[in-house]
């Protein structure tokens, strides 16, 4: 039987715990940019659907400001730890878990292999998590 130290485990969870958070986080962007848009789309300008997206903006406190892109982030912690991140990691992370591209894709967007965008991207695991640890 393998013997495994606690900080392992430890670490493996809370590894876990980021990817599901960046999941999460980019899961709801993309509902609300829908929302957004069927919002946009209405014909008549309606008070209660304005209060709504006015509600939604004040919400979000923090964007990530990316390639044309705008990212809200609730979370305050984790958006300093996004930008802390060297930009090819932080592109990345944005592009993988915000915006939904796979790794194929951000190679050819960053012009790199897709083997070297899945170890950019594990670093850039590690490393959200050490400046979210410290950031807490």
């Amino acid at each position: 039987m393998e013997n495994i130290n606690h900080s392992g485990i430890i670490e493996r969870q809370f590894n876990a715990f980021v990817k599901k958070v960046l999941t999460n986080r980019h899961y709801d962007y993309i509902s609300r940019q829908k929302r957004r848009n069927e919002n946009y789309m209405e014909t008549s300008l309606d008070s209660a659907a304005s209060e709504q997206r006015l509600k939604e903006d004040m919400f979000l406190s923090f964007y990530l400001y990316m390639d044309g892109y705008h990212i809200p982030i609730e979370d305050e912690t984790l958006y300093l730890s996004l930008e802390s991140l060297e930009m090819k990691k932080k592109r990345i992370v944005v592009y993988y878990y915000f915006l939904g591209f796979n790794l194929t894709e951000i190679g050819a967007m960053l012009g790199l292999k897709k083997e070297s965008v899945k170890v950019y991207k594990s670093k850039a695991i590690r490393e959200l998590r050490e400046k979210y640890k410290s950031f807490l």
